[in-house]
């Protein structure tokens, strides 16, 4: 096995391969609105664990096992995603691409039940304000209709 490589265009940057990760070779970064995650090679064991976690295949190792090179950046595999704004407290807490994946998935298993604008409403907050406002009437009915699929 080789090191791992992230493909950009399917990336949704959720931070799973990272999460799994037991050498501590791939990192998270967020900057300036953007999220970077990076796969150090000097510090990956090539368990094929980020590989296995990754929801949307887009982390694979590779078959190529070794590329010198003077320039230590050649050996970091880094993809970079822009971030979504908590429309209550403004705070940077996930990628664009990973809340269209979320939207993508919920519509597919629950069909019309929940309108696409309440799940935007609904996940362009964060956890941390979400759960602020879990009393808030509103937001509760929105979280049951997410949650449970209305009988009709």
């Amino acid at each position: 096995r080789g090191p791992p490589r992230y493909d950009p265009e399917t990336c949704i940057g959720c931070g799973a391969c990272a999460h799994v990760c037991p050498s501590d070779a791939i990192t998270i970064t967020i900057k300036d609105g953007k999220k970077i995650l990076e796969v150090w090679f000097g510090k990956c064991t090539f368990c094929a664990r980020c590989e296995e976690a990754c929801p949307v295949d887009s982390i694979k190792l590779m078959e190529i096992y070794g590329t010198p090179s003077p320039n230590k950046f050649d050996f970091v595999s880094r993809v970079e995603h822009d971030m979504v704004k908590c429309r209550i407290c403004g705070k940077y807490f996930a990628t664009v691409k990973h809340v269209e994946w979320v939207i993508k998935n919920i519509r597919e298993k629950m069909g019309e039940t929940v309108s696409i604008s309440e799940l935007k409403n609904y996940l362009m907050t964060c956890p941390e304000c979400r759960h602020k406002v879990e009393n808030v009437p509103s937001f509760r009915k929105l979280l049951m209709r997410v949650l449970v699929k209305e009988v009709k």
